[in-house]
């Protein structure tokens, strides 16, 4: 499951530098589509149907940390960054170059 958050953030940092893109938000139509997915498939859940009391559940009794399925299916949802799912914002580029700090002693 990590490698595959990993390898999704990389795809999304690569496409990002491509595009000079400054920053990325998940459009709201995918992200609650996806997010009723998972619900849906979670109420089947041990987690969410057989009583148990855990971290994993919030405020509303929604469970919103686990995935429902087995990992090579994420793996497979998440082998590449779609760009089509998010707002991708270009760089805000500044009136002046942005010089960098010196060190202790002046040394940079």
């Amino acid at each position: 499951m990590i490698e595959s958050q990993i390898n999704y953030i990389l795809d999304a940092l690569r496409t990002m530098k491509r595009a000079d893109t400054g920053s990325i938000e998940v459009r709201r139509e995918p992200f609650e589509a996806y997010n009723d997915y998972i619900q849906s498939r979670m109420g089947r859940t041990v987690w969410n149907a057989g009583g148990c009391s855990s971290w994993y559940l919030d405020a509303h009794g929604r469970n919103t940390t686990l995935w429902t399925d087995f990992t090579w299916k994420f793996r497979l949802r998440t082998r590449r960054f779609d760009p089509e799912n998010y707002i991708m914002t270009p760089h805000r580029r500044s009136a002046s170059p942005v010089r960098p700090v010196s060190s202790v002693g002046g040394v940079s």
